[in-house]
């Protein structure tokens, strides 16, 4: 028999299959024994999670799993949960329906014949190491749906703000998903100065594709038409101590370090730990791609210091996992994380403001970009100008954003400008009375283009040392009868020490 280590990841298959804690994958069987079939439970509800454990809950992955958050998964599910990004201020609206097509749990379990219980300290860990501390108890199949609001919230006040304002339009922490409670969140997170990115997969069906932000409630809805495949979406487990012909007190010291490895009610376990570091990392290096985004070095140097540290401790937590693995009967302690006694990184930054504007007071206001743009990491990436006596229409497309139109625009007169990595918007001048009758746009990299005739009151504008302009605000209609740079300055994060 090929020796199985914390290399050899796999999800459970079937019932009394053996499986290991702290790697959180399965192992072989050496168990047997009774079971029953539970009724058929077809869900499709929402959960707010504010933490990686609950977002496992909401989604029906095991706690065992989730212990090993960040540290490596055993299927597509988990790879899920990681890839929002969840950072230790964020709000996850998650939404989950199943079509469940079978649930077996055991009823009584015993060794196989021929199969040996531990007696000792040393057959405790040759045995763990072939077929892991606990057996899989209960297991369900059939086919699910999962989607992600994940609203990245600025801090745990931003949070509360935002969750206090859904409640205020009738949507609870949990419920059943329908049209109405979708339509509600998206009208709040409109109103709401923060990033939401919406993800969702779809898991044991063949040939059915995702229905996308815009039609989930009526997919959701209609997922028990579809037949899915036999695949396993989610179990149960039960340690080895509960098995008849085992010699329960051996299995004590596994027992008391599988309590606090899967611990998620309390600091200190491994699970609640490997959550809120990453948790912190993921939100350091959100952080940091909105710094890249705007050319703050400074603050990209600072973030990178904090996440060497962070990492330094996530190695720290991962080798005592390594060790658990390697003689889980021993006891241990989980290193003291020095990072996340420094609370929640904030970003730190001043606008978009408006520090001037050129041209009359006609047409319709616009603004390009918001603070929820600047989370997004909204910038201007091409801009194109239309005109001849006067400058008719602006167009701009955003990185991370809208392409937004303003003025009578028909295409382009002059070929487009496109701003490069790193390059921004530096230069604006031209002439301005009751409409714009002259632009020119000149970039960091001394990239130009220009439109109009009409000279009237001239204007020059170079944006101020340590700021960037961000977008465009003005007024348009027929002509762009306004226009004016936003802008933004950026300084380094600070750190709100009272979350930890």
């Amino acid at each position: 028999m090929a020796k199985q280590g914390s290399g050899d990841r796999r999800s459970p298959v079937e019932l009394f299959q053996g499986f290991d804690t702290f790697a959180g994958t399965a192992r072989d069987t050496v168990l047997t024994g009774r079971s029953r079939e539970k009724d058929r439970v077809q869900r499709f509800d929402y959960t707010f999670c504010e933490t990686v454990e609950s977002l496992y809950n909401a989604l029906s992955i095991s706690t065992e799993v989730a212990a090993n958050f960040g540290f490596g998964s055993v299927d597509a599910k988990t790879d899920y949960v990681h890839s929002p990004q969840t950072t230790s201020t964020s709000l996850v609206i998650a939404i989950y329906a199943s079509n469940v097509t079978g649930t077996t749990e055991y009823t009584s379990a015993m060794l196989k014949p021929g199969i040996k219980s531990p007696a000792d300290v040393k057959s405790l860990n040759d045995f763990y190491r072939y077929h892991g501390d606990s057996f899989v108890s209960s297991i369900t199949k059939g086919g699910e749906y999962i989607a992600t609001y994940t609203f990245y919230c600025q801090s745990t006040e931003e949070r509360t703000s935002l969750v206090a304002s859904l409640h205020a339009e009738g949507v609870a922490e949990s419920g059943k998903m329908t049209a109405d409670v979708k339509t509600t969140i998206e009208n709040v997170e409109k109103k709401e100065q923060v990033q939401k990115v919406f993800k969702e997969a779809l898991f044991g069906f063949s040939g059915l594709a995702q229905p996308g932000p815009d039609h989930f409630v009526e997919f959701a809805l209609d997922l028990g038409l579809h037949t899915p495949g036999n695949n396993v979406i989610g179990y149960k487990t039960t340690g080895y101590e509960h098995a008849q012909g085992m010699a329960g007190q051996v299995w004590d010291p596994i027992l008391d370090n599988r309590l606090r490895f899967t611990s998620s009610l309390t600091r200190g376990g491994v699970n609640a730990e490997a959550a809120a570091i990453q948790g912190l990392k993921n939100q350091i290096e959100w952080l940091r791609a909105i710094y890249q985004t705007y050319g703050y070095a400074d603050g990209i140097k600072d973030l990178n210091t904090k996440l060497g540290t962070v990492q330094g401790d996530i190695d720290n937590l991962t080798k005592v996992i390594e060790e658990i693995q390697r003689d889980p009967a021993r006891s241990f302690n989980v290193p003291d994380l020095k990072t996340l006694s420094w609370g929640v990184p904030v970003l730190n930054f001043a606008g978009p403001d408006l520090p001037a504007s050129w041209g009359g007071q006609g047409g319709d206001e616009f603004k390009d970009v918001g603070r929820k743009g600047i989370l997004a990491g909204q910038k201007p990436k091409t801009i194109s100008l239309n005109g001849d006596q006067v400058v008719d229409g602006f167009m701009c497309v955003y990185a991370h954003g809208p392409t937004v139109r303003h003025g009578a625009f028909q295409g382009g007169n002059v070929p487009p400008l496109e701003l490069g990595e790193g390059e921004f918007v530096t230069t604006l001048n031209g002439g301005a009375d009751r409409y714009v009758g002259q632009l020119e746009v000149i970039t960091s990299k001394n990239q130009q283009t220009r439109i109009g005739k009409q000279p009237y009151a001239p204007f020059d504008w170079q944006v101020p040392d340590g700021s960037v302009i961000v977008g465009f605000a003005g007024r348009s209609q027929g002509y762009l009868d306004r226009i004016g740079p936003l802008i933004c300055t950026f300084q380094p994060t600070t750190w709100d020490a009272s979350v930890t």
